[in-house]
């Protein structure tokens, strides 16, 4: 483990320390950091603030991008400023008018001080005082107030220097309240002494010359790479499971495999590695991911963990498919069916931010909900069956990409009230993988609930446009219903869960063990009981 330290102080502010090893790349680890904790994260937040006409509360709500609330913060200021001056143009007259009274009183001090001493009462005083000068009220009230000593002491220069002082603040604020451009630059200059007085060194250091910060296309995970089997099962679990664990054990076709409690349960199975990350598809259309590393490796028997408590899922919200990505690539994309017949394709790039909150993706009418999802190459073929045994082909480059939160458009046309259960995807170019063709597929399997299946060959579905009907693969008997169809080998196997009564168990089977049969063909019976799912191991 590396070691980390705080060093954090008042001096050096906030600083933890990360030693890594002499061959780690510093850069790919920030960046891991960056991605997998807090120590970047983004803030979003509505820009709706109250507005009103210039000198008046706001009462207005608007939202409002950032230059449009800063032209309006400097108008604010301006509004801010107006108001001080105004202010202060008041107190100033109002005191001007006090001093010129004070300035009559100091050149009158001594005939003041006889009409004090023989008047029968300040109020009287008051209004001899006002009457013979000529002074108003306010300024009569303040001679009046003062006591004969104060009277006898008033210097006539001292306030006449005060009026001066006064007559020259009352006219710059009358020239600065009268031009709009005296009073921006009156604004820029009080900034400008803020900045002086308050201002201090940026403490976040921007380093646009660190090679840390230069743009890296893919972060490596800080786990080693180690393959491992994610496991989906029916009571909507996820569990991590060695690679080797379901390899049959025999030679060629020999190959056999004994199912154990556990097995019964599961979904889905998918190969990936721990430096992955699991798409999670849910019912309502949003789409949520978790890294493979946190979900945990266990045995074939555990129930693995709850994927509500690896999600945040909403109450009447479920995963239906789970799909490893290793990167986010432009070329590939994620392929949304919903049950009412719609499908949507989006670049698996538009995913890449996605987390455990998940994200709105395929908007669904009301009743419909996601019935499966795939990730394809745009080059191919899908295969879209419903459960009243209908299946339709058509080509990828029928399909337009869109990005998130669209309806998506009709992939198959409905009719008698059946429902999509099934698609697959049949890629256009060879690709080699484990020295095994896994594009060479041979049949489309179909499996019925009430225990039928058979395998169909894949010419015998033509080619036809999106949106049509659907070719009838299988004869339905009463009641039944197609529960799923896949693209197969000779050589697949297959783990067949089937509910018999209260009991549940799974049947290990091989592709080459099911018979093919035209279309229009019941099948054969694989099992005595009701079929839950399959499987491909």
């Amino acid at each position: 483990m590396p070691d980390l330290r705080d060093e954090s102080d008042t001096e050096k502010g906030t600083r933890i320390v990360l030693e890594l090893r002499k061959d780690a790349d510093a850069a790919q680890t920030l960046m891991q950091l960056f991605k997998e904790t807090d120590l970047q994260i983004a803030l979003s937040f509505q820009m709706v603030f109250l507005f009103g006409e210039p000198m008046q509360p706001g009462r207005q709500p608007k939202q409002v991008g950032v230059v449009e609330l800063l032209n309006y913060w400097n108008e604010h200021q301006i509004d801010v400023l107006t108001r001080r001056s105004q202010y202060d143009l008041r107190k100033a007259q109002e005191r001007l008018h006090v001093v010129e009274g004070l300035v009559i009183g100091a050149a009158n001090a001594e005939q003041i001080v006889r009409i004090f001493q023989q008047a029968e009462d300040r109020a009287a005083a008051r209004k001899e005082i006002e009457a013979r000068y000529q002074l108003t009220t306010i300024q009569s009230d303040v001679i009046a107030s003062m006591t004969l000593a104060q009277v006898t002491r008033l210097d006539s220069s001292k306030y006449a220097r005060e009026r001066e002082e006064l007559q020259v603040r009352i006219q710059d604020l009358e020239h600065l309240l009268a031009d709009r451009k005296i009073l921006i630059a009156a604004l820029k200059k009080e900034m400008q002494q803020l900045i002086k007085q308050f201002s201090d060194e940026r403490r976040t250091v921007i380093d646009v010359d660190s090679h840390v910060l230069t743009p890296i296309e893919k972060v490596e995970s800080l786990h080693e790479r180690e393959p491992l089997l994610i496991g989906f099962t029916r009571n909507n679990a996820l569990k991590a499971l060695p690679v080797e664990t379901y390899k049959p054990k025999g030679k060629n076709g020999n190959a056999t495999y004994t199912p154990v409690r556990g097995d019964e349960q599961l979904r889905q199975l998918a190969a990936a590695t721990t430096q992955d990350y699991l798409l999670c598809i849910c019912s309502s259309g949003r789409v949520c991911q978790v890294a493979t590393h946190r979900i945990p490796v266990t045995t074939r028997s555990n129930k693995g963990e709850l994927i509500r408590d690896l999600l945040r899922l909403a109450p009447d919200e479920e995963v239906v498919s789970v799909l490893p990505v290793d990167a986010y690539d432009e070329d590939r994309y994620l392929v949304t069916f919903s049950t009412y017949g719609k499908v949507k394709k989006s670049p698996l790039s538009e995913y890449k931010a996605t987390d455990v909150d998940g994200i709105q993706d395929m908007k669904l009418s009301d009743g419909d909900t996601v019935a499966t999802a795939l990730i394809s190459y745009g080059r191919g073929e899908y295969f879209v069956s419903t459960d009243n045994a209908l299946t339709l082909r058509f080509s990828d480059e029928q399909l337009r990409s869109q990005g998130r939160g669209g309806q998506g458009v009709a992939a198959i046309s409905l009719n008698k009230g059946g429902v999509v259960v099934s698609a697959s995807y049949l890629d256009s170019e060879p690709a080699i993988e484990a020295d095994r063709d896994i594009f060479s597929v041979t049949s489309l399997l179909v499996l019925t609930e009430g225990g039928w299946a058979k395998k169909v060959p894949l010419s015998q579905f033509v080619q036809k446009g999106r949106a049509t009907a659907g070719a009838p693969i299988i004869e339905l008997a009463d009641e039944d219903r197609v529960l799923q169809t896949m693209l197969v080998q000779e050589d697949d196997a297959f783990l067949i869960a089937v509910a018999n009564g209260k009991s549940e168990q799974a049947v290990f089977m091989k592709a080459s063990d099911i018979k093919t049969f035209l279309r229009a063909h019941k099948g054969e019976e694989i099992a005595a009981g009701r079929i839950l799912n399959a499987i491909k191991l």
